[in-house]
């Protein structure tokens, strides 16, 4: 049993004393972190892959849109199908 004066680590499970604990708690436990951007990558990456399709999917038809009459079917003036477009490259940045 640990006494009041030590602490258990989260993932080792080991005791340490008061003392030792700023310095178990700044020293990186490679598996564990391993494990952590393991799972980081699994469930990001996914994500930002869908976003940046989906990005280039709207930019290259809002072009192709363009061309077959989409400013003049949505009554658009002057500068507002740059504008239209300004909004699919701000998921670039």
């Amino acid at each position: 049993m640990a006494s009041p004066r030590t602490h258990k680590l989260p993932l080792s499970g080991e005791f340490i004393s008061e003392e030792n604990a700023d310095e178990a708690l700044t020293t990186v436990d490679k598996a564990a972190e391993k494990i952590v951007l393991r799972k980081l990558d699994w469930h990001i990456l996914p994500l930002i892959t869908l976003i940046y399709t989906l990005a280039f999917l709207d930019r290259a038809n809002i072009g192709n849109g363009r061309l077959y009459g989409l400013e003049k079917d949505l009554g658009l003036k002057g500068n507002q199908f740059q504008t239209a477009v300004s909004v699919f490259f701000a998921t670039y940045v």
